[in-house]
């Protein structure tokens, strides 16, 4: 069995590296969700709806910005051999750093979208599933 966020993909999916010009992302608060995916990194604007409860697991680190939104999270870390769970509240402006390893739960606590930005590096293939595209909990 796979675990939410594995890559799902074959080699032959994986994007190109970047060799002649660097890409640029634009986003808005209130803009489109959006995307970009290519060998050296991957950085997406995800909505996570009112009242959802998502869990993930993260085989990479991430930085996460919440653009607009709050949520509670508990998660727990590989390093205590996920035997610890903790708590964290995030609202908007709030930056975190998930490490490889983590279990992660949010719990949307606003009456609007939580809107994540998240990086990753190096890259993931795009077709991978969004958090936002998974089954909640």
């Amino acid at each position: 069995m796979l675990w939410p966020g594995f890559y799902m993909s074959s080699q032959k999916d994986c994007p190109e590296p970047i060799l002649e010009t660097i890409p640029k992302l634009r986003i808005t608060p209130d803009g489109a969700a959006d995307g970009m995916y290519n060998a050296n990194c991957a950085a997406q604007l995800e909505d996570l709806a009112p009242g959802q409860q998502l869990f993930w697991f993260f085989p990479k680190d991430e930085i996460h910005h919440v653009v607009k939104g709050e949520a509670d999270i508990t998660y727990s870390l590989a390093g205590t051999s996920h035997t610890e769970k903790k708590n964290a509240h995030l609202s908007a402006g709030d930056w975190y750093i998930v490490p490889a390893g983590a279990r992660v739960t949010w719990k949307v606590t606003s009456t609007s979208p939580l809107r994540l930005l998240w990086l990753t590096m190096p890259g993931i293939p795009q077709s991978r599933y969004r958090r936002s595209e998974a089954v909640s909990i």
